[in-house]
Protein backbone atom coordinates (compact mmCIF):
# COMPACT_ATOMS: atom_id res chain seq x y z
CA UNK A 1 0.00 0.00 0.00
CA UNK A 2 1.17 3.47 -0.78
CA UNK A 3 2.31 6.18 1.88
CA UNK A 4 0.24 8.69 0.52
CA UNK A 5 -2.53 7.69 2.92
CA UNK A 6 -0.67 8.69 6.09
CA UNK A 7 1.98 11.55 5.07
CA UNK A 8 -0.53 13.43 2.91
CA UNK A 9 -2.36 16.79 4.00
CA UNK A 10 -5.48 15.14 4.99
CA UNK A 11 -6.16 13.22 8.36
CA UNK A 12 -5.98 9.03 8.08
CA UNK A 13 -9.26 9.59 9.65
CA UNK A 14 -10.84 11.26 6.86
CA UNK A 15 -9.69 8.59 4.31
CA UNK A 16 -10.93 5.88 6.66
CA UNK A 17 -14.47 8.20 6.46
CA UNK A 18 -14.49 7.95 2.51
CA UNK A 19 -13.60 4.43 2.65
CA UNK A 20 -16.35 3.21 5.17
CA UNK A 21 -18.75 5.52 3.41
CA UNK A 22 -17.66 4.30 -0.34
CA UNK A 23 -18.09 0.55 1.36
CA UNK A 24 -21.38 1.01 3.34
CA UNK A 25 -22.68 2.37 0.38
CA UNK A 26 -21.48 -0.15 -2.11
CA UNK A 27 -23.30 -2.34 0.83
CA UNK A 28 -26.52 -0.37 0.21
CA UNK A 29 -27.27 -0.38 -3.50
CA UNK A 30 -26.40 -4.45 -3.20
CA UNK A 31 -28.47 -5.77 0.00
CA UNK A 32 -30.80 -8.04 -1.14
CA UNK A 33 -30.73 -8.66 -4.60
CA UNK A 34 -29.39 -11.47 -6.93
CA UNK A 35 -26.29 -10.77 -9.13
CA UNK A 36 -29.03 -11.00 -12.15
CA UNK A 37 -31.18 -8.07 -10.36
CA UNK A 38 -28.14 -5.79 -9.61
CA UNK A 39 -26.92 -6.19 -13.35
CA UNK A 40 -30.03 -5.48 -14.75
CA UNK A 41 -30.64 -1.93 -12.38
CA UNK A 42 -28.69 0.50 -14.38
CA UNK A 43 -28.75 2.71 -11.95
CA UNK A 44 -27.55 0.82 -8.90
CA UNK A 45 -24.43 -1.26 -10.89
CA UNK A 46 -23.36 2.32 -12.18
CA UNK A 47 -23.28 4.10 -8.79
CA UNK A 48 -21.82 0.80 -6.98
CA UNK A 49 -19.55 1.32 -10.00
CA UNK A 50 -18.74 4.88 -9.22
CA UNK A 51 -18.40 3.83 -5.33
CA UNK A 52 -15.45 1.30 -5.90
CA UNK A 53 -13.71 4.37 -7.92
CA UNK A 54 -13.55 6.19 -5.07
CA UNK A 55 -12.82 3.65 -3.28
CA UNK A 56 -9.50 3.17 -5.03
CA UNK A 57 -8.97 6.89 -5.47
CA UNK A 58 -8.90 7.06 -2.08
CA UNK A 59 -6.78 4.18 -1.50
CA UNK A 60 -4.00 5.89 -4.04
CA UNK A 61 -4.40 9.53 -3.50
CA UNK A 62 -3.55 12.43 -1.61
Amino acid sequence: MSNAIWSGSRSWLLYLDDLIASAERIGRLTAGRTIEQFVADEAAYGAVFFATFSLSQTLISD
